[in-house]
């Protein structure tokens, strides 16, 4: 014979003091348990050439984040480099360092320049700009990430310009480390060489002459470094629920941070 099934009478919540129901459950703050913190804070700047403005007065500072999350957000929310003006700039540089020569973080530093010819601007600007940015916020430089100060893309007429700007010249080691790993994420050929400039020879001449202090004509290949091209392994998460508070730093990945675009649903503020 068929029985009913016993009825359960649920627990009703019961209110605090203050007339606030208590689930018995710990609420957890979504955003603090969902984004991915980054090593280091990051301050994105735009500069348009009026030239009824000053220099200081065309440069903006768009917006500044520190998670995987919010990077994704802004990065989706902002113009492609390609569509930019003539003229016009987009600097990516840690919080607290300005994208000028000025800055105390920049003086005793330089670049890695790489110029495109104008085919480059629809074939491969964007996609270069997107792997200079992925290594900046993933610490791609291993040890001497800590060097890295910031890059810039240059959108100019006659051949854009992306350059990584590093905080002293004369750390030869980290430089060279630096401009190695940098030409391999992009897959620039090993025959095409990119060039090194102190920011004070820069500063002092124009790009056009301004003398390289030496150049990434690598002859080799070191296989431990990172590629431009993600392997079909499983991709690994720089943070796990269990451990809410590691930072996506010098053990992050390339696909790790691609893996988050499609998480990136963060509002970008108004300013």
């Amino acid at each position: 014979m068929a029985t009913a099934e016993p009825e359960i009478n649920p627990i009703a919540p019961h209110a605090d003091e203050d007339g606030v129901e208590e689930t018995g459950q710990e609420l957890v703050n979504p955003e603090s348990y969902i984004k991915h913190p980054l090593q280091n804070s990051w301050s994105l700047w735009f500069f348009k050439n009026d030239k009824s403005k000053t220099w200081q007065a065309n440069l903006r500072l768009i917006s500044k984040f520190d998670t995987v999350e919010d990077f994704w957000a802004l990065y989706n929310h902002i113009q492609l480099s390609s569509n930019l003006m003539s003229g016009c700039d987009y600097s990516l540089f840690k919080d607290g360092i300005e994208p000028m020569w000025e800055d105390e973080r920049n003086k005793r530093g330089g670049r890695w320049l790489l110029t495109l010819n104008k085919q480059q601007r629809r074939l491969d600007l964007d996609r270069f700009w997107l792997e200079t940015l992925l290594c900046l916020v993933g610490e791609a430089f291993d040890d001497h990430s800590d060097q890295v100060c910031g890059a810039v893309v240059n959108i100019r007429t006659k051949g854009d310009k992306l350059a990584v700007w590093t905080a002293d010249y004369e750390n030869r080691e980290a430089v060279t480390h630096i401009g190695r790993v940098y030409k391999e994420r992009l897959g620039i050929p090993m025959k095409m060489t990119i060039g090194f400039q102190s920011h004070a020879d820069t500063s002092t001449k124009s790009g056009s002459t301004t003398k390289n202090k030496f150049d990434s004509a690598f002859k080799c290949q070191n296989p431990n470094l990172p590629t431009s091209n993600p392997s079909s392994q499983n991709l690994l998460k720089c943070q796990s629920k269990k451990n809410p508070e590691r930072k996506v730093g010098l053990s992050c990945h390339r696909q790790d941070l691609l893996v988050f675009q499609s998480e990136a649903l963060i509002e970008i503020p108004d300013h």
